[in-house]
């Protein structure tokens, strides 16, 4: 699949909300699928290490696909990490379902 060139990015970036380029934040700092995002939690993310991990979620009968068995957590980029902390909190939205 080709990826998005520069000017692609930008007109997305320009056609969007506020929230939706959190969604599309959170998938470039991730690398995460379309499914990964969808069953995020809070429990998948090591505020401390800035990492994120997709767990299985057998309470949605839901596991990540796995390319490589262990891997580690995907690092999360300040902004987003910030993001995610002040919507956990109460303080700030974030367009995402990860409070589960």
């Amino acid at each position: 699949m080709p990826a998005y060139s520069v000017e692609e990015l930008r007109a997305l970036n320009a056609a969007s909300t506020g929230e939706e380029l959190q969604v599309w934040q959170f998938f470039l700092s991730t690398g995460f699928r379309e499914d990964e995002v969808a069953h995020a939690c809070y429990t998948d993310i090591d505020f401390k290490a800035k990492t994120i991990d997709g767990r299985d979620k057998r309470q949605f009968d839901w596991e990540p696909l796995r390319i490589k068995p262990n891997a580690e957590g995907h690092f999360l980029r300040k902004p987003l990490l910030s993001v995610i902390s002040k919507q956990k909190s109460g303080i700030a939205k974030f367009p995402l379902d990860i409070a589960r």
